[in-house]
């Protein structure tokens, strides 16, 4: 054992985290932008966003609330420290291709979409109040980048009295090797942060599957999501 975590675990940070329902998820900022590494892309962005896809057709499937988050800006009256840190992002317009959700997670009717221009997907935008709004208790989050508007969204998370659950496989990072030393910072403070490629067919602590009046979510499709999907009990 490295002699950090040991004092870690002695002062006690780091305690477990119980899931509690109900349930939503919260992708953020998985635009064509940051799928792209010609843009603000790379490292393992896009295998996250590919690892995302069947975590959002069970949340669907589920019938959770989904809330997704880009990055918009409206103008230069919209420059901002964040802004001035990366001026790239001001190219993130309403309009503009890579400030667009990407097509595989493109959102559905009653998902939320919150536009920012700062990290976090809650400071500024109505994202707290549709959740708590909603009974949300656990917060599921996947998206980019790890070390920046992940990081912040799940603070805040904790911030707002949610408790925040990070699928470590579907977040990404231009710069991978962040997302490791993120997710253990996060198991010391904040939340969970387990594997969602490991499955747990069944589910558990999440409820039974919903198969019924949803278009799309038979018995098997959701299996086969959660085949792929849901390793609450391993770590990041």
């Amino acid at each position: 054992m490295h002699k950090e975590i040991g004092a870690y675990q002695r002062q006690g940070f780091g305690n477990t985290l119980e899931l509690a329902g109900p349930f939503g998820l919260l992708i953020v900022d998985f635009v064509n932008g940051f799928a792209d590494p010609a843009v603000f892309g790379g490292g393992n962005i896009r295998e996250a966003i590919a690892n995302t896809v069947p975590l959002l057709a069970v949340a669907r499937c589920e019938g959770w609330p989904v809330a997704h988050s880009r990055i918009v800006y409206a103008d230069d009256a919209d420059h901002n420290v964040f802004s001035m840190k990366v001026p790239n992002m001001l190219t993130l317009k309403e309009q503009a291709f890579n400030s667009a959700i990407v097509a595989d997670l493109a959102p559905r009717p009653g998902e939320l979409v919150v536009r920012k221009t700062v990290p976090s997907a809650f400071f500024g935008t109505s994202l707290a109040a549709w959740l708590t709004q909603r009974g949300v208790r656990t917060l599921l989050v996947a998206g980019a980048v790890t070390s920046g508007c992940v990081r912040a969204s799940v603070v805040d998370a904790m911030q707002y009295g949610f408790r925040p659950l990070v699928l470590s496989d579907c977040v990404g990072d231009a710069r991978w090797r962040r997302t490791r030393p993120t997710c253990s910072t996060w198991r010391r403070n904040t939340q969970r942060s387990p594997r969602g490629r490991r499955a747990c067919r069944h589910r558990r602590g999440l409820g039974p599957a919903r198969h019924d009046g949803l278009p799309g979510c038979g018995k098997a499709a959701i299996d086969r999501a959660a085949r792929i999907f849901i390793g609450f009990w391993s770590v990041c």
